[in-house]
C-alpha cells in the first residue's frame, strides 16, 4: 500500500515538474527567436481558447470519475456529443472574434489553438477512467510525451520565423498527441450507446465546477485576454514574458511540496482536525528557505534578461521584479487552502476568491489602458491584499494556531528578507563592472546577511523543519 502510494506521488510530482521544465526550455526558445508583438499575440490566441477548455475540463471531469451507473455510457456520450458540440461552437466563437475585435491574425491564431479545446474534450472520458484505476504512470507519459513534441514542433517553427504560430503550435501539437496516446489501445472505452439525456444530466452536475474552475484560475490569463482590448500586443508580451519567468520556479515550488504537504495534512486530520500547529510549521519550513531564492530571482536576474536576449524584453524588467516580490509574500500563505481542503472545509472562501478575482480584472479595465503595465502593477497589488484577508479569515474558527506568533515569525522571516535584499542592492553598484562577479559576490553577500539576520532576530527554523517532518 506504501510502495503504491509513493509510486503514485514520484509519477505526480515526475508530471509536474517535467511539464515545469520542458515549459521553461520551450519559453526561452519563443523569447529569443519571437519579437514582443508575435509572443504577446500568440499567448492572447491561447489565453481565449484556454479559457473555454477550464470550462469543457471541469464541465466533465468530476462528474465522470464520481459516475457509479451508466459509466460506459457516460463515456460515449461526452465523448460523442460533447465533441460534435465543439466542433459547432467554436467556428461559431472565431467568427465573434474576428467580427469584435477585426484582426484576422488573432482569429486566424484562436481557430487553429481551438483544436487544442476538441482534444480536451474528447479526453476526458480516457483521462477520467485513469483518474479512477489510479494510472498515474500514463497520464505522466502521455502528458510528458506530448509536451516533448509539442516543444520540439514549436522551437522549430519558432526558429524558422512562424512567429505567433509556434506558440500555438506547441500547445495544440502537445494536446492532440496526448489523446492520441489515450485513444491507443483503449478505444473501446467509447463504444458504448451514446444518451443525451445522460450526457444533460452530467453537464448540469459539472456546471458548478467548471463555473469556480475559469472564475478561481482566470486571474493571470483573464488580465491578458483584457490587456488584448485595452492596450496592445506589445503590453500582453511584456507581461506574458514576466510572469512566466516567475511563475515557472514558483509552481514548481509549490507542486512540489504539495506532493509532500497534502498526505501529510490529511493524516494529521484524522487523528486531530487542529492542523493549525502543523500549517504554521510547514509554512516557515517551506518560506525560509524559498524566500532568499525569490529575492535572488527578482534582484539577480535582470541582467541576465538583457544579457540573454539581448535587450529585446527590458521593458519587462519592472514587472518582472514587482511580480517576483508578490511570490515572496505568496509563500507565506501556501498551505492555508490545502488546510481548508484537510478539514473539509474546501468550499469555505470560494466565493470570495472569486469576487476578488473579479474586482481585480475590472481594475485591469480601467487603468490599463491609462497606464499600462503599471495599472496591471496595482490591480496584482490589490488581488493579493484581498487574497492575503480572505485566506486568514476562511481559518478563523476553523483551526487553532498562535496567530500572534505565526505574525511573528512571519515578520522575523520578512525583516531578514528584506536586510538581504538592501545588501544585495548594495553589492549590485558596487561589483557592477562585471555581472559574473557582481553575481558571485551578490549570492554569497545576500545569503550570508539572511542566515545572520535570522540567528538574530532567533528565528529557530531548524526547530519549524523538525516538527514539519515529524509531524
Amino acid at each position: 500500500m506504501i510502495n503504491n502510494r509513493l509510486k503514485n506521488l514520484f509519477w505526480i510530482f515526475l508530471e509536474k515538474i517535467g511539464l515545469i521544465v520542458l515549459s521553461f526550455i520551450a519559453f526561452y526558445f519563443f523569447a529569443k527567436y519571437l519579437s514582443v508583438d508575435d509572443y504577446g499575440i500568440g499567448v492572447l490566441a491561447i489565453v481565449i481558447v484556454e479559457f473555454i477548455g477550464m470550462f469543457f475540463s471541469g464541465l466533465w471531469s468530476d462528474p465522470l470519475v464520481r459516475r457509479s451507473t451508466k459509466v460506459a455510457e457516460s463515456y460515449s456520450s461526452v465523448f460523442w456529443i460533447g465533441g460534435l458540440g465543439v466542433i459547432i461552437l467554436m467556428p461559431v466563437f472565431n467568427l465573434g472574434i474576428l467580427y469584435f475585435t477585426n484582426n484576422r491574425e488573432l482569429a486566424l491564431l484562436t481557430s487553429i489553438a481551438s483544436i487544442k479545446v476538441l482534444a480536451v474534450v474528447l479526453a476526458r472520458p480516457f483521462v477520467a477512467q485513469l483518474r479512477r484505476d489510479k494510472n498515474f504512470k500514463l497520464l505522466a507519459v502521455r502528458t510528458l510525451l506530448g509536451k516533448v513534441v509539442g516543444a520540439v514542433v514549436g522551437i522549430v517553427l519558432a526558429i524558422n520565423g512562424f512567429g505567433a504560430l509556434a506558440v500555438v503550435s506547441q500547445i495544440v501539437v502537445m494536446q492532440v498527441l496526448e489523446l492520441l496516446v489515450l485513444i491507443w489501445g483503449n478505444s473501446g472505452l467509447i463504444r458504448s450507446r451514446v444518451e443525451l439525456t445522460l450526457f444533460i444530466k452530467l453537464s448540469r452536475e459539472g456546471i458548478p465546477i467548471a463555473v469556480k474552475d475559469v472564475l478561481t484560475g482566470g486571474l493571470v490569463k483573464g488580465t491578458i485576454i483584457i490587456l488584448g482590448f485595452t492596450t496592445s500586443p506589445t503590453i500582453i508580451g511584456y507581461f506574458a514574458f514576466a510572469n512566466r519567468l516567475i511563475d515557472l520556479p514558483f509552481n514548481s515550488i509549490r507542486n512540489g511540496v504539495k506532493s509532500y504537504v497534502i498526505p501529510v495534512m490529511a493524516r494529521r486530520s484524522e487523528v486531530d482536525q487542529n492542523i493549525g500547529p502543523l500549517m504554521s510549521n510547514l509554512t516557515f519550513a517551506t518560506a525560509v528557505f524559498t524566500l532568499p531564492i525569490f529575492i535572488m530571482i527578482s534582484t539577480v536576474g535582470p541582467p541576465y534578461i538583457s544579457l540573454l536576449f539581448d535587450g529585446n524584453w527590458d521593458s519587462a524588467i519592472p514587472i518582472f521584479q514587482y511580480i517576483g516580490f508578490l511570490a515572496c509574500i505568496k509563500l507565506f500563505f501556501l498551505y492555508h487552502g490545502i488546510a481548508l481542503v484537510s478539514i473539509g472545509k474546501g468550499k469555505i472562501g470560494v466565493w470570495l476568491e472569486i469576487s476578488n478575482t473579479i474586482v481585480t480584472l475590472v481594475i485591469t479595465f480601467l487603468l490599463s489602458p491609462i497606464y499600462g503595465l503599471a495599472g496591471v502593477v496595482i490591480s496584482l497589488g490589490i488581488n493579493l491584499i484581498f487574497d492575503v484577508i480572505i485566506k486568514i479569515y476562511s481559518l478563523v474558527g476553523l483551526i487553532e494556531y498562535d496567530i500572534k506568533k505565526y505574525f511573528y515569525d512571519l515578520l522575523k522571516v520578512s525583516l531578514s528578507g528584506i536586510i538581504m535584499l538592501l545588501v544585495i542592492i548594495q553589492n549590485q553598484s558596487f561589483f557592477d563592472t562585471n555581472i559574473y562577479i557582481s553575481t558571485f559576490f551578490t549570492i554569497i553577500t545576500g545569503f550570508i546577511s539572511y542566515i545572520l539576520s535570522l540567528i538574530i532576530f532567533r528565528f529557530t527554523f531548524n526547530r519549524y523543519i523538525k516538527l514539519a517532518l515529524e509531524k
